[in-house]
């Protein structure tokens, strides 16, 4: 049985559920705040006009600029991909 290149010791696989579940807590309370309605949490007007205008930009003047890259992005992941087979023997 050939070792693999990502085994973890006992102390990494508890660091890693300990921040998978800190994250997933994290989120759940956010959540639940938001839904009982204490408060405006990360609301700020200037940074959501100035999401939005870049939203705009990107998807109106710069719509086919993106799509291209977009598809370059996916082809140089797919070749990632490719490249990184383990070839079997």
């Amino acid at each position: 049985m050939s070792k693999s290149r990502f085994a973890m010791s006992d102390k990494g696989k508890i660091a890693t559920m300990v921040i998978i579940a800190g994250a997933l807590l994290v989120t759940m309370l956010y959540t639940i705040y938001e839904w009982i309605g204490l408060g405006e949490v990360g609301t700020y007007g200037i940074l959501s006009d100035m999401t939005q205008m870049i939203g705009n930009l990107l998807f109106t003047e710069w719509g086919v600029v993106v799509l291209v890259l977009g598809l370059v992005l996916f082809a140089a992941m797919l070749g990632g991909v490719y490249i990184a087979q383990e070839d079997d023997e």
